[in-house]
């Protein structure tokens, strides 16, 4: 029996160590192709950090290895590939560690992001 993959934020790593995971890619090709916007407010545990790998990992590697047998990596009713958009690069800002280290102080939070982004930004000019 396939194991849930708690604590797993890697859509890569789910994939490649066989955990269940349920094919969301429908949502996520309506997610991609059709919202301008997203906010996911969901609690702790509820697969956001997957969800948006999985987004990144469609972005970056295209369908192949990790999205075979999907609904993305199928075809529309006219034959035409669901998706068949070329891999770029994706810039990804994360503050996760630092939000887990700080009190949830509203002002913290919004710190430890701009210094994340900052960060981010001084990696780029060196």
């Amino acid at each position: 029996m396939k194991e849930i993959p708690i604590g797993i934020s890697s859509y890569k790593q789910a994939i490649d160590e066989q955990f269940l995971f349920v094919d969301k890619t429908k949502e996520l090709l309506y997610l991609v192709k059709k919202q301008k916007f997203a906010f996911f407010s969901r609690p702790r545990r509820f697969g956001k950090s997957i969800t948006l790998d999985a987004i990144e990992t469609l972005f970056t590697q295209g369908l192949d290895p990790y999205f075979k047998g999907t609904y993305i990596a199928g075809n529309n009713e006219d034959g035409s590939p669901r998706w068949n958009e070329s891999v770029l690069p994706v810039i990804r800002i994360g503050i996760q560690p630092k939000i887990r280290a700080i009190s949830m102080e509203p002002i913290l939070i919004a710190e430890a992001f701009f210094g994340s982004i900052a960060s981010f930004f001084a990696s780029l000019i060196k």
